[in-house]
């Protein structure tokens, strides 16, 4: 009898205690959420014509082809870092 009563004690101290852990208020995710959703969509509805199929024309064949194959050549070439290089990127991360 003594030990139905310790269990059913403790069974409802342990659920209290949780209950008290979980969080009811409101955080900025919860008052913001779809917001940028919605803003987008009411921009579009009153601007339809926005973006369309516009082409950039600022840059030109031969800068885009240079710079492409720089990016490219990139992921090819393993650059080896000094110690303080490295110590520097255990640093910021």
């Amino acid at each position: 009898m003594n030990t139905k009563i310790t269990i059913a004690a403790c069974t409802i101290i342990m659920a209290s205690l949780l209950c008290g852990c979980q969080n009811t208020g409101t955080t900025a995710l919860n008052t913001n959420w779809g917001q940028s959703y919605e803003s987008a969509k009411y921009l579009h509805i009153l601007h339809p014509e926005a973006g369309g199929s516009q082409v950039v024309e600022e840059i030109d064949g031969q800068a885009a082809n240079t710079i492409n194959k720089q990016y490219q050549k990139s992921f090819t070439q393993k650059q080896e870092m000094t110690a303080s290089e490295s110590i520097l990127k255990t640093i910021i991360k």
